[in-house]
């Protein structure tokens, strides 16, 4: 095996020999990236804030009625003030998602306090940690719910897009267990996505943009009444598409190219001032290339150039539908139903081993159907307020995979399935006009079915003697996920609270598994009691609103992806999601908004986690992977942001805004049991800037975007198979440059 190996590695050799003096230049970056240290990220800061600080003087003095904007979220599953909502939760409008060119889940890395988004290739697939939880295979049980519209999404696939279509209003990230009102799979946070709603009010506006990689993009929205007071729709579109950064020495192409198509309509009906409907219908297909690079800590000298022959192209179709409905009861009463239906089909070509044969990937297809439906029963007295509903889900997964290893062929089949219902109920006391208690209770039992089979195969993908085949397997799941708060409004400006809750993570079965002793392994839920105290004040006359959030958090049965584990005392072959004993994660959350004058806008995040493996030793019956003590993989101790919008006036021709994002996190590790260079995310720090100009009737924007303004190359995790002796990686984008037009109706 080795010395084939080597034959391969001397074949990629001569290939990049040819037209390959450019990667000197992308290694000699890669060098500095050692030195970028944080001092760099507090000069910029220092930068951004000198004009913030000379405007603030000046319109003091003017005595200019000037606030930060008081923000609304649904995090309660009823509208509330944030600053008043005792629980940790950030908002980014659709004017900062638009001013900053966040058109990814990814893009959110950093800006929300607590949120990391580990960069990948896998741009449409998008895995969320917060606080130091999350799940990186988008094939098992998230730790981070997702949810459009109020509609749970169960799979990663696709939800790092979601984000873009032009008529979200807004997108809410909620800290912490939510298993009181948001359920199964939230024992780290919810991520919800929320659009804008068609009324009477017509509005409508297009814009494209175009920029360096062949980068294209074309967004559209429009809203109108179809008949006034009665019935009002919406349509929302958005492309882009942008050219490869990696070139393929095999194939002679650029690869890493992707394309992404989105389309949303909403109709509303309000038939009176205490009944309206919302129907919303939605598709979306993406196509990007998944590309592995050869990893240059290993093979001095590589950059972004690739080798595998494999087609990288992964396609993705999928959409849904959902309906909402709300009436109002009583002046105290109202019941919401929120019914929906959603699919999706993705077809993932992956190639690990950055060489031009076959020695290690597969190709699959996944195929994926749900429904769901919920009620909810909302009160509001005064004093007391509640929320209690019904919530039931089901969902069909299929995986048809297709490996290979060195030229050997297999197949694997799984059929899986999820059945849950849930009640829920949570109400909030004020006990005086000052002191409240929430208290909550989830009582909720899901069940997990499983089919599966393998097959030996060949490069046709034919099917040919089966190697395993298990059926029928099942397991339930009951589950009571509490909450318990306290919360003291000291001023009008001025709140603080205190909670315990406690949050799941959904058992079931690897819903991938190689072999007989894989899929036969049942995976417990994962356990967590979460304890928060947090502040959040208004200050400087309204200018300047903070929040601070300490959390300890406990894990039990902590879901873990790991190679070749010894599960009972048996080797088991392959990749499997095993349970840890016990891990804990606390740390501290500090988020700023100010807007010193009617000119600058600026938030800033600052967060410090620590995470550590208390009950997980010898996961692969090797004392070299005992991580008591270890920390949790894809959980940076240190993640700041700082990021401003400055208008300029200018007379009677409009306004020009300016926008500037400053970025970085420590170093993290993408795999739990091989704390090495391989599998590290090194520290980055990343500068982001853009500006607009607005006519003065608001008809025309131009505007030019700059992410990665300084161009850092990081080497990002990808894949190792040390038997193999095959090493690869992923790197983050390079600059991207964009020059848009919009045009406002």
């Amino acid at each position: 095996m080795a010395s084939a190996v080597a034959a391969v590695l001397r074949d990629m050799d001569s290939k990049r020999s040819a037209g390959q003096a450019h990667l000197a230049r992308y290694f000699q970056s890669l060098q500095g990236v050692s030195r970028i240290s944080y001092s760099a990220l507090m000069a910029t800061l220092g930068a951004l804030a000198l004009p913030m600080a000379v405007h603030a003087q000046s319109s003091n003095a003017a005595g200019d009625a000037v606030t930060v904007p008081d923000v609304k979220v649904t995090a309660e599953r009823r509208e509330t003030s944030l600053q008043k909502t005792p629980v940790a939760v950030n908002s980014i409008s659709a004017d900062e998602i638009d001013q900053r060119g966040l058109r990814r889940l990814g893009d959110l890395n950093g800006l929300a306090a607590g949120v990391s988004t580990p960069t990948s290739s896998y741009n449409g697939t998008t895995a969320v940690f917060i606080r130091g939880i999350g799940t990186s295979r988008p094939i098992g049980n998230p730790s981070v719910g997702l949810y459009l519209d109020d509609v749970y999404i169960p799979r990663a696939f696709g939800g790092g897009f979601y984000g873009s279509l032009p008529d979200l209003e807004r997108i809410e990230i909620l800290h912490g267990p939510q298993g009181t009102l948001y359920g199964q799979n939230t024992s780290a946070g919810a991520v919800k996505f929320i659009s804008l709603q068609p009324g009477d009010q017509k509005q409508a506006w297009v814009s494209v943009a175009a920029g360096n990689h062949s980068a294209v993009e074309a967004r559209g929205y429009a809203t109108a009444p179809i008949t006034p007071g009665l019935l009002s729709a919406s349509v929302a579109y958005q492309h882009d598409q942008k050219g490869g950064e990696i070139h393929n020495y095999t194939t002679n192409s650029d690869v890493g190219i992707t394309r992404n198509d989105q389309l949303r309509t909403i109709f509303r009906l309000t038939p009176s001032a205490d009944f309206d409907a919302t129907l919303s219908i939605d598709a979306m297909q993406f196509k990007q290339d998944y590309v592995l690079s050869p990893d240059p800590r290993f093979r001095p000298g590589a950059g972004r150039d690739a080798y595998a022959y494999v087609n990288p192209t992964q396609d993705y179709q999928g959409g849904g539908l959902s309906l909402k409905l709300n009436a109002r009861l009583d002046p105290n009463l109202s019941l919401r139903s929120i019914s929906a239906w959603r699919t999706f089909k993705y077809t993932m070509p992956t190639d690990y081993d950055v060489a031009p044969t076959r020695i290690f990937g597969f190709t699959q297809d996944l195929d994926q159907e749900q429904l769901s439906q919920e009620f909810q029963l909302l009160g509001d007295y005064g004093r007391f307020n509640f929320i209690t509903g019904l919530s039931l889900y089901r969902e069909v997964f299929n995986v048809d995979r297709l490996s290979w290893t060195n030229n050997a062929y297999s197949i694997l089949k799984s059929h899986n399935t999820t059945s849950s219902v849930g009640i829920f109920g949570q109400g909030n006391y004020k006990i005086t006009d000052k002191l409240g208690v929430t208290a909550g209770l989830r009582l909720n039992r899901e069940t997990k079915g499983m089919d599966a089979s393998g097959y030996g195969s060949n490069i046709n993908r034919a099917q040919l003697a089966q190697t395993f085949g298990v059926n029928g397997l099942e397991k339930t799941y009951n589950a009571a996920t509490p909450k318990l708060s306290l919360d003291y409004q000291w001023t009008p400006d001025l709140l603080t609270y205190a909670s315990w809750s406690k949050g799941q993570t959904s058992g079931g079965f690897n819903a991938a598994p190689g072999n007989a002793a894989v899929a036969a392994i049942p995976i417990n839920t994962e356990k967590v009691t979460a304890y928060e105290i947090g502040i959040k004040d208004n200050a400087w006359n309204g200018r300047l609103k903070t929040s601070a959030a300490f959390f300890y958090n406990d894990y039990t049965d902590y879901q873990a992806s790991i190679t070749n584990p010894v599960i009972n005392g048996v080797p088991v072959t392959g990749s499997v999601i095993a349970n840890a004993g016990k891990a804990h994660t606390y740390g501290v959350e500090l988020e700023a908004a100010f807007k010193p004058t009617t000119r600058f806008d600026g938030r800033a995040s600052l967060t410090y986690l620590r995470t550590k493996f208390d009950e997980f030793s010898n996961p692969t019956g090797s004392s070299a992977t005992n991580l008591n003590g270890k920390e949790l993989p894809n959980a940076p101790k240190l993640t700041a942001a700082l990021s401003g919008t400055y208008a300029l006036p200018l007379k009677e021709a409009g306004v020009l805004r300016v926008t500037g994002t400053a970025r970085y996190q420590t170093e993290s590790y993408s795999d739990i049991t091989a704390y090495r260079e391989s599998t590290k995310y090194p520290s980055q720090t990343f500068i982001d800037a853009g500006a607009a100009y607005t006519t003065a009737d608001g008809a025309w924007t131009l505007s030019l975007s700059v992410r990665n303004l300084l161009n850092k190359t990081y080497v990002l995790p990808g894949t190792y198979n040390p038997s193999l002796n095959l090493y690869a990686v992923t790197y983050n984008p390079e600059r991207q440059i964009l020059l848009g037009l919009r045009r406002d109706f």
